[in-house]
């Protein structure tokens, strides 16, 4: 069987391609082996990925591209570093890719990710209709696997894209709650999986940082993607009171960074393994509460916008107050989260997950 997935699978975001090597880890698993990665990459994904992105750049006042050349200079070799990583695992892990216009799938899997989203890019605006199942993609058959639209809300736009396009679809899993309510209004066949990090367990994450050396014995991650004040600081008051330092991960390079400690050459593996070492994480990101709940880690969770998947995903578990909407409400001398029953809910969903997929391969 010839499978296809289609994802955002040359993104240089964490979250993106880790979901995407786990998906198919998972389908390798399970002894499908023919599968590969649509090779579908637009222009308007290619431009904001770039180390320079001349078109963003061409865009700006000439104060704001002052600012953007020496910014540029400045941090060329850390980012230089940080885009060599990624270019590096998604070449090695994230391989084979088919070119989609010379194929013809048994199966095209959509997802995960956002690829269901407005896309808001110079170039392109609105909703890629190839991630919704249009003729440029051929397949006997297709299916969606825990696709996410970002935000949701309910408008015109998302009511008529919707209508239009889940009946090319044979099977439809999604990722957040919010959409499962919304879809099964127009559709049956339905149902919430699981973001794929989740079908490939601890074991097979920790093969790939095996040679990871720790730099800290005890340290707090923060992945604050959202440049969310609150979050750092949940992180200065658990690391007062616990007399860790903190570890931070900066997923695009800024231009000016107060922080001691902190990593902006983070590649895919390098994300895994500080999480896995972290001995709390605080986190405004999706993948960083994914992989914090993966690993067991003493987690706290702020974010001032498109919350809804990571609270989504936190009520499945029974965690939902570990996402912070006002840092006072922290108490330090908190409950440690009780992992056996945390674990027992996870694993009843990831076995939901990986039976829908099996079920609507064949």
């Amino acid at each position: 069987m010839k499978i296809g997935i289609l994802t955002f699978h040359r993104a240089h975001n964490y979250g993106a391609v880790l979901q995407a090597y786990a998906l198919k880890a998972f389908l390798n698993e399970m002894g499908y082996n023919n599968v590969s990665f649509i090779d579908y990459w637009p222009k308007y994904h290619d431009d904001v990925y770039r180390l320079f992105n001349i078109d963003f750049f061409k865009s700006l006042s000439i104060i704001d591209k002052i600012k953007y050349i020496i910014r540029y200079l400045l941090m060329y070799k850390r980012r230089k570093r940080r885009y060599d990583l990624f270019l590096n695992f998604i070449d090695k892990y994230l391989s084979p890719k088919t070119n989609y216009k010379n194929e013809i799938y048994d199966l095209a899997i959509y997802g995960s990710d956002q690829i269901w989203r407005n896309q808001k890019n110079i170039g392109f605006e609105g909703y890629d209709s190839v991630y919704f199942g249009d003729e440029r993609i051929q397949a006997k058959r297709k299916i969606t696997y825990s696709v996410s639209m970002g935000i949701l809300c309910d408008s015109d736009d998302i009511r008529l894209i919707l209508m239009k396009n889940i009946h090319k679809f044979n099977a439809i899993s999604v990722r957040e709650s919010d959409l499962l309510n919304y879809i099964v209004k127009y559709y049956n066949n339905v149902c919430q999986t699981l973001d794929p990090v989740f079908l490939i367990p601890k074991e097979s994450w920790l093969r790939l940082i095996d040679n990871k050396k720790k730099k800290y014995e005890n340290y707090i991650l923060v992945y604050n993607l959202q440049s969310n004040r609150q979050v750092e600081n949940i992180a200065s008051r658990i690391s007062k009171k616990t007399g860790y330092p903190i570890i931070h991960i900066v997923g695009n390079v800024i231009f000016k960074i107060s922080h001691k400690n902190y990593y902006e050459d983070v590649g895919p593996i390098d994300f895994i393994s500080l999480i896995y070492n972290a001995s709390y994480v605080v986190t405004s990101s999706f993948h960083g509460t994914a992989f914090s709940l993966i690993f067991n880690k003493e987690l706290f969770v702020s974010m001032t916008n498109n919350y809804q998947r990571v609270i989504s995903l936190l009520n499945l578990v029974g965690l939902s107050s570990r996402f912070i909407s006002n840092e006072n409400e922290i108490e330090l001398e908190y409950k440690r989260i009780a992992w056996s029953n945390t674990n027992e809910k996870l694993d009843k969903y990831i076995k939901d997950s990986k039976n829908y997929l099996l079920k609507n391969i064949n």
